[in-house]
């Protein structure tokens, strides 16, 4: 079975895009004081961090 470059990448890639945009998002949340979308962007970090290492 043949697989075009990098598509063995491209998940562990995207996932680790979400995570970062995530974080991003926590920081820009805790900067308007939105404390519940703040939470809510930091446990989708960690899970996608999480996703990564295991």
């Amino acid at each position: 079975m043949t697989t075009t470059f990098g598509s063995e990448m491209a998940v562990p890639l995207y996932i680790s895009a979400i995570g970062l945009v995530m974080l991003a998002s926590a920081v820009w949340r805790h900067r308007r004081r939105d404390m519940v979308g703040m939470a809510a962007s930091l446990v989708m970090a960690a899970l996608a961090g999480y996703v990564l290492l295991r």
